[in-house]
Protein backbone atom coordinates (compact mmCIF):
# COMPACT_ATOMS: atom_id res chain seq x y z
CA UNK A 1 0.00 0.00 0.00
CA UNK A 2 1.97 2.97 -1.11
CA UNK A 3 1.30 6.27 0.78
CA UNK A 4 -0.85 8.93 -0.42
CA UNK A 5 0.44 11.98 -2.06
CA UNK A 6 0.16 14.98 -0.28
CA UNK A 7 -2.97 17.06 -1.22
CA UNK A 8 -4.61 14.22 -3.18
CA UNK A 9 -8.15 12.73 -2.02
CA UNK A 10 -10.81 10.67 -3.18
CA UNK A 11 -13.57 8.19 -3.00
CA UNK A 12 -12.46 5.00 -1.94
CA UNK A 13 -15.16 1.73 -3.14
CA UNK A 14 -16.18 -0.43 -0.90
CA UNK A 15 -14.06 -2.39 -3.09
CA UNK A 16 -10.86 -1.51 -0.87
CA UNK A 17 -11.57 -3.49 1.61
CA UNK A 18 -9.85 -6.58 0.91
CA UNK A 19 -6.73 -5.60 -0.97
CA UNK A 20 -5.86 -3.59 2.57
CA UNK A 21 -6.62 -6.41 4.35
CA UNK A 22 -4.62 -8.87 2.39
CA UNK A 23 -1.35 -6.38 3.53
CA UNK A 24 -3.10 -6.68 6.94
CA UNK A 25 -2.85 -10.39 6.80
CA UNK A 26 0.62 -10.24 5.16
CA UNK A 27 1.89 -7.67 8.05
CA UNK A 28 1.02 -10.11 11.18
CA UNK A 29 2.59 -13.19 8.99
CA UNK A 30 5.87 -11.15 8.56
CA UNK A 31 5.50 -10.50 12.37
CA UNK A 32 5.19 -14.35 12.90
CA UNK A 33 8.20 -14.95 10.44
CA UNK A 34 10.53 -11.88 10.59
CA UNK A 35 9.68 -10.25 14.02
CA UNK A 36 11.29 -6.95 14.89
CA UNK A 37 12.96 -7.06 11.13
CA UNK A 38 9.56 -5.54 10.11
CA UNK A 39 8.46 -3.18 12.14
CA UNK A 40 8.86 -0.59 9.59
CA UNK A 41 7.36 -1.78 6.95
CA UNK A 42 4.09 -2.29 9.43
CA UNK A 43 4.43 1.25 10.26
CA UNK A 44 4.46 2.62 6.94
CA UNK A 45 1.32 0.75 5.98
CA UNK A 46 -0.41 2.29 9.10
CA UNK A 47 0.50 5.81 7.91
CA UNK A 48 -0.64 5.13 4.48
CA UNK A 49 -3.98 3.51 5.74
CA UNK A 50 -4.49 6.72 8.68
CA UNK A 51 -3.74 8.89 5.40
CA UNK A 52 -6.45 7.45 3.53
CA UNK A 53 -8.91 7.42 6.55
CA UNK A 54 -8.44 11.15 6.90
CA UNK A 55 -8.21 12.25 3.63
CA UNK A 56 -10.46 10.84 1.46
CA UNK A 57 -14.26 9.92 1.52
CA UNK A 58 -16.16 6.82 2.44
CA UNK A 59 -19.51 5.10 3.29
CA UNK A 60 -19.59 4.73 6.99
CA UNK A 61 -19.88 0.72 6.22
CA UNK A 62 -16.40 0.97 4.56
CA UNK A 63 -14.66 3.44 7.19
CA UNK A 64 -15.76 1.31 9.98
CA UNK A 65 -13.97 -1.75 8.21
CA UNK A 66 -10.99 0.16 7.64
CA UNK A 67 -10.93 1.33 11.24
CA UNK A 68 -11.17 -1.83 12.74
CA UNK A 69 -7.95 -2.86 10.04
CA UNK A 70 -6.31 0.51 10.66
CA UNK A 71 -6.54 -0.77 14.41
CA UNK A 72 -5.03 -4.39 13.25
CA UNK A 73 -1.68 -2.65 12.09
CA UNK A 74 -1.39 -0.34 15.07
CA UNK A 75 -1.75 -3.62 17.27
CA UNK A 76 0.27 -5.86 15.06
CA UNK A 77 3.10 -2.83 15.22
CA UNK A 78 2.27 -2.42 19.16
CA UNK A 79 3.56 -5.91 19.74
CA UNK A 80 6.27 -5.95 17.71
CA UNK A 81 7.28 -3.00 19.25
CA UNK A 82 6.79 -5.00 22.45
CA UNK A 83 9.07 -7.89 21.77
CA UNK A 84 11.66 -5.55 21.12
CA UNK A 85 11.60 -4.42 24.65
CA UNK A 86 10.13 -0.97 24.25
CA UNK A 87 7.28 -0.71 26.56
CA UNK A 88 6.63 3.02 26.16
CA UNK A 89 6.42 2.77 22.60
CA UNK A 90 4.70 -0.06 22.95
CA UNK A 91 1.66 1.33 25.09
CA UNK A 92 1.12 4.31 22.57
CA UNK A 93 0.77 1.83 19.17
CA UNK A 94 -1.54 -0.19 21.76
CA UNK A 95 -3.47 2.82 22.71
CA UNK A 96 -3.63 4.03 19.03
CA UNK A 97 -5.13 0.72 18.33
CA UNK A 98 -7.76 0.23 20.98
CA UNK A 99 -8.72 3.86 19.88
CA UNK A 100 -9.18 2.40 16.39
CA UNK A 101 -11.20 -0.17 17.33
CA UNK A 102 -13.66 1.46 19.41
CA UNK A 103 -14.13 3.65 16.17
CA UNK A 104 -14.88 0.90 14.36
CA UNK A 105 -17.06 -0.53 16.85
CA UNK A 106 -15.33 -3.95 16.81
CA UNK A 107 -15.22 -5.19 20.57
CA UNK A 108 -13.56 -8.63 19.82
CA UNK A 109 -10.53 -6.88 18.82
CA UNK A 110 -11.08 -4.35 21.49
CA UNK A 111 -10.93 -7.04 23.95
CA UNK A 112 -7.41 -8.54 22.46
CA UNK A 113 -5.86 -5.66 22.48
CA UNK A 114 -7.11 -5.17 26.27
CA UNK A 115 -5.59 -8.42 27.02
CA UNK A 116 -2.37 -7.71 25.01
CA UNK A 117 -2.03 -4.60 27.30
CA UNK A 118 -2.80 -6.86 30.48
CA UNK A 119 0.22 -8.81 29.40
CA UNK A 120 2.07 -6.16 28.87
CA UNK A 121 1.52 -4.18 32.42
CA UNK A 122 1.72 -8.05 34.20
CA UNK A 123 5.05 -8.23 32.06
CA UNK A 124 6.21 -4.43 34.29
CA UNK A 125 5.41 -5.56 37.56
CA UNK A 126 2.08 -3.47 37.30
CA UNK A 127 -0.46 -6.55 38.84
CA UNK A 128 -3.40 -3.72 39.63
CA UNK A 129 -3.37 -2.75 36.07
CA UNK A 130 -2.84 -6.52 34.20
CA UNK A 131 -6.11 -7.21 36.45
CA UNK A 132 -7.86 -4.67 35.70
CA UNK A 133 -6.93 -4.96 31.97
CA UNK A 134 -7.94 -8.33 32.03
CA UNK A 135 -11.22 -7.84 33.33
CA UNK A 136 -11.83 -5.09 30.53
CA UNK A 137 -10.72 -7.32 28.09
CA UNK A 138 -12.95 -10.34 29.14
CA UNK A 139 -16.12 -7.68 29.49
CA UNK A 140 -15.36 -6.65 25.70
CA UNK A 141 -15.61 -10.27 24.95
CA UNK A 142 -18.61 -11.13 25.90
CA UNK A 143 -20.72 -11.21 22.75
CA UNK A 144 -17.72 -12.81 20.80
CA UNK A 145 -16.98 -15.90 18.88
CA UNK A 146 -15.78 -18.13 21.11
CA UNK A 147 -12.45 -18.66 20.07
CA UNK A 148 -12.02 -14.95 20.90
CA UNK A 149 -13.47 -15.05 24.60
CA UNK A 150 -10.78 -18.37 24.90
CA UNK A 151 -7.84 -16.24 24.06
CA UNK A 152 -8.38 -13.50 26.42
CA UNK A 153 -9.50 -15.79 29.42
CA UNK A 154 -6.01 -17.49 28.14
CA UNK A 155 -4.26 -14.37 28.29
CA UNK A 156 -5.85 -13.69 31.63
CA UNK A 157 -3.45 -16.20 32.95
CA UNK A 158 -1.18 -13.87 32.91
CA UNK A 159 -1.98 -11.33 35.51
CA UNK A 160 -3.13 -13.93 37.78
CA UNK A 161 0.05 -15.61 37.75
CA UNK A 162 1.49 -11.83 38.60
CA UNK A 163 -0.97 -11.71 41.41
CA UNK A 164 -0.06 -14.95 42.60
CA UNK A 165 -3.30 -16.04 42.35
CA UNK A 166 -2.81 -20.46 41.70
CA UNK A 167 -6.75 -20.46 41.93
CA UNK A 168 -7.88 -17.72 39.42
CA UNK A 169 -5.08 -18.78 37.14
CA UNK A 170 -6.54 -22.68 36.76
CA UNK A 171 -10.10 -21.09 36.49
CA UNK A 172 -8.98 -18.77 33.42
CA UNK A 173 -6.94 -22.22 31.91
CA UNK A 174 -10.16 -23.79 32.37
CA UNK A 175 -12.32 -21.60 30.90
CA UNK A 176 -10.10 -20.97 28.09
CA UNK A 177 -10.21 -24.79 27.55
CA UNK A 178 -14.16 -25.22 27.78
CA UNK A 179 -14.77 -21.93 25.02
CA UNK A 180 -12.28 -23.29 22.41
CA UNK A 181 -13.99 -27.07 22.69
CA UNK A 182 -17.24 -25.36 23.08
CA UNK A 183 -20.16 -26.35 20.38
CA UNK A 184 -20.26 -22.43 19.50
CA UNK A 185 -16.88 -22.67 18.66
CA UNK A 186 -17.25 -23.23 15.17
CA UNK A 187 -19.01 -19.94 14.99
CA UNK A 188 -16.11 -17.91 12.33
CA UNK A 189 -13.64 -16.22 14.22
CA UNK A 190 -11.80 -12.77 13.04
CA UNK A 191 -9.16 -13.55 10.52
CA UNK A 192 -6.53 -11.66 12.70
CA UNK A 193 -7.37 -14.82 15.03
CA UNK A 194 -5.90 -17.30 13.03
CA UNK A 195 -2.98 -18.44 15.49
CA UNK A 196 -5.55 -19.38 17.68
CA UNK A 197 -5.83 -22.77 18.91
CA UNK A 198 -5.59 -25.38 21.54
CA UNK A 199 -2.16 -25.13 21.95
CA UNK A 200 -1.12 -21.82 21.38
CA UNK A 201 -3.63 -21.13 24.81
CA UNK A 202 -1.94 -24.22 26.48
CA UNK A 203 1.33 -22.52 25.62
CA UNK A 204 0.06 -19.03 27.71
CA UNK A 205 -0.91 -21.00 30.24
CA UNK A 206 2.37 -22.50 30.57
CA UNK A 207 4.25 -19.60 30.62
CA UNK A 208 2.59 -18.44 33.25
CA UNK A 209 2.40 -21.62 35.20
CA UNK A 210 6.50 -21.00 35.18
CA UNK A 211 6.45 -17.77 36.25
CA UNK A 212 4.32 -18.75 39.55
CA UNK A 213 5.75 -21.98 39.73
CA UNK A 214 9.38 -20.07 40.00
CA UNK A 215 7.86 -17.60 42.83
CA UNK A 216 6.67 -20.62 45.10
CA UNK A 217 8.67 -21.81 47.51
CA UNK A 218 10.48 -25.78 47.05
CA UNK A 219 12.44 -27.27 44.19
CA UNK A 220 9.81 -28.82 42.88
CA UNK A 221 6.35 -27.00 43.16
CA UNK A 222 3.67 -29.23 41.47
CA UNK A 223 2.42 -26.10 39.21
CA UNK A 224 5.96 -27.00 37.24
CA UNK A 225 4.69 -30.43 35.90
CA UNK A 226 1.59 -29.38 34.49
CA UNK A 227 3.30 -26.30 32.64
CA UNK A 228 5.90 -28.44 31.31
CA UNK A 229 3.13 -30.60 29.74
CA UNK A 230 1.52 -27.37 28.24
CA UNK A 231 4.46 -25.94 26.69
CA UNK A 232 5.99 -28.66 25.00
CA UNK A 233 3.85 -28.64 21.95
CA UNK A 234 4.95 -25.07 21.14
CA UNK A 235 8.35 -25.98 22.14
CA UNK A 236 8.98 -28.66 19.51
CA UNK A 237 6.86 -27.36 16.58
CA UNK A 238 9.13 -27.66 13.97
CA UNK A 239 7.34 -25.21 12.17
CA UNK A 240 10.08 -22.81 10.19
CA UNK A 241 7.27 -19.77 9.99
CA UNK A 242 6.98 -19.67 14.04
CA UNK A 243 10.35 -19.96 14.84
CA UNK A 244 10.14 -16.96 17.55
CA UNK A 245 7.52 -19.07 19.48
CA UNK A 246 9.77 -21.81 19.50
CA UNK A 247 12.65 -20.31 21.22
CA UNK A 248 10.31 -18.57 23.42
CA UNK A 249 8.53 -21.25 24.77
CA UNK A 250 11.76 -23.36 24.35
CA UNK A 251 13.21 -21.33 27.03
CA UNK A 252 10.12 -21.31 29.26
CA UNK A 253 10.56 -25.31 28.92
CA UNK A 254 14.27 -24.57 29.84
CA UNK A 255 13.52 -22.31 32.77
CA UNK A 256 10.68 -24.70 34.09
CA UNK A 257 12.49 -27.96 34.29
CA UNK A 258 15.36 -25.86 36.37
CA UNK A 259 13.14 -24.68 38.75
CA UNK A 260 11.99 -28.39 39.50
CA UNK A 261 15.71 -29.42 39.54
CA UNK A 262 16.09 -31.32 36.39
CA UNK A 263 19.17 -30.19 35.01
CA UNK A 264 19.50 -32.82 31.78
CA UNK A 265 16.19 -31.78 30.43
CA UNK A 266 16.34 -28.14 31.01
CA UNK A 267 19.98 -28.06 28.73
CA UNK A 268 17.85 -30.14 25.94
CA UNK A 269 15.57 -27.02 26.29
CA UNK A 270 17.69 -24.40 26.34
CA UNK A 271 20.39 -25.69 23.49
CA UNK A 272 17.05 -26.12 21.06
CA UNK A 273 16.34 -22.35 21.98
CA UNK A 274 19.87 -21.51 21.31
CA UNK A 275 19.66 -22.80 18.25
CA UNK A 276 16.91 -21.14 16.59
CA UNK A 277 18.78 -17.52 17.78
CA UNK A 278 19.96 -16.89 13.94
CA UNK A 279 16.25 -16.71 12.69
CA UNK A 280 14.90 -14.53 15.43
CA UNK A 281 15.15 -11.03 16.63
CA UNK A 282 13.46 -10.67 20.04
CA UNK A 283 14.42 -9.27 23.02
CA UNK A 284 11.51 -10.53 25.52
CA UNK A 285 12.68 -13.71 24.21
CA UNK A 286 16.76 -12.98 24.68
CA UNK A 287 15.88 -11.62 28.37
CA UNK A 288 14.37 -15.65 28.74
CA UNK A 289 17.90 -16.92 27.88
CA UNK A 290 19.37 -14.63 29.76
CA UNK A 291 17.29 -15.76 32.96
CA UNK A 292 18.45 -19.80 32.20
CA UNK A 293 21.98 -18.14 32.03
CA UNK A 294 21.45 -17.10 35.72
CA UNK A 295 19.67 -20.36 36.95
CA UNK A 296 22.75 -22.16 35.22
CA UNK A 297 25.14 -20.73 38.04
CA UNK A 298 23.60 -23.09 40.75
CA UNK A 299 25.04 -26.08 38.89
CA UNK A 300 28.28 -24.17 37.72
CA UNK A 301 31.39 -27.01 38.00
CA UNK A 302 29.02 -29.87 35.91
CA UNK A 303 30.91 -30.05 32.42
CA UNK A 304 27.63 -30.01 30.82
CA UNK A 305 25.66 -27.01 32.53
CA UNK A 306 28.90 -25.28 32.21
CA UNK A 307 28.96 -25.88 28.78
CA UNK A 308 25.71 -24.53 28.13
CA UNK A 309 26.33 -21.32 30.23
CA UNK A 310 29.68 -21.03 27.61
CA UNK A 311 27.33 -20.86 24.86
CA UNK A 312 24.96 -18.47 26.24
CA UNK A 313 27.95 -16.43 27.47
CA UNK A 314 29.35 -16.19 23.75
CA UNK A 315 27.02 -17.35 20.84
CA UNK A 316 26.63 -14.29 18.55
CA UNK A 317 22.94 -12.90 18.51
CA UNK A 318 21.35 -10.21 16.72
CA UNK A 319 22.75 -7.11 18.03
CA UNK A 320 26.18 -8.92 20.15
CA UNK A 321 26.05 -11.09 22.76
CA UNK A 322 23.49 -11.77 25.41
CA UNK A 323 23.77 -8.73 27.63
CA UNK A 324 23.15 -9.44 31.58
CA UNK A 325 20.33 -8.20 33.34
CA UNK A 326 16.74 -9.33 34.56
CA UNK A 327 14.32 -9.73 31.91
CA UNK A 328 10.67 -9.41 32.52
CA UNK A 329 8.90 -12.34 31.84
CA UNK A 330 6.99 -12.56 28.47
Amino acid sequence: MAKAADGLTGRLPAAVVPTVAQIVASAQRMDDQYGGAARAYVADQYDALYRMLRRDTYDAVTGQKLSSLLSQLAQTEAFMIYDAGDDARAQRWYLDALHAARHAADRPLQASILSLMSNQAATRGLTADALNLADAANRAARTAPPTVRALTAARGTLAHAAAGDNTQLQRAHERAAELLSSPGSAEPAPRWAYYVSGGELDAIAGRAMVILGRKLPGPRPKILDRAKELLRGRALAHEPAFHRSELRHSAWLALAHIKAGELEPALQAGTRAIGLLPDVSSARSLGLLRLLRSDLTAYAGQPSADALARQLDTRPIPGGRIPGGSPSPA
